[in-house]
């Protein structure tokens, strides 16, 4: 929950839509019997596959609307915030 700036509940709430769905595994935790592991199942892997082959052709397509020097200053700068992101709290919630 932690790394994706979501609330325990919410995390559980969408574990148990995507298991439900095929997508994800859930086995107990041998060490912490109050948690749980997450796997995706074959199913849930084809589908982060096609996800991301979708998601690199809109970036593609974005990307084409942009001269190859100005793609360049685009990474540059995207860089920068990556970069500089631990100035900011990009995961807090307010």
């Amino acid at each position: 929950a932690e790394l994706t700036g979501m609330s325990r509940a919410a995390v559980s709430n969408l574990s148990k839509t995507l298991i439900s769905g095929g997508l994800l595994a859930s086995t107990p935790d041998e060490k912490d019997g109050r948690s749980v592991r997450l796997a995706l199942t074959a199913l849930g892997h084809d589908e982060m596959v096609a996800a991301f082959a979708e998601q690199n052709e809109r970036e593609n397509a974005w990307a084409s609307a942009l001269t190859e020097p100005e793609q360049r200053i685009l990474v540059m700068l995207l860089t920068k915030l990556i970069t500089n992101r631990s100035q900011f709290d990009v995961r807090g919630r307010n």
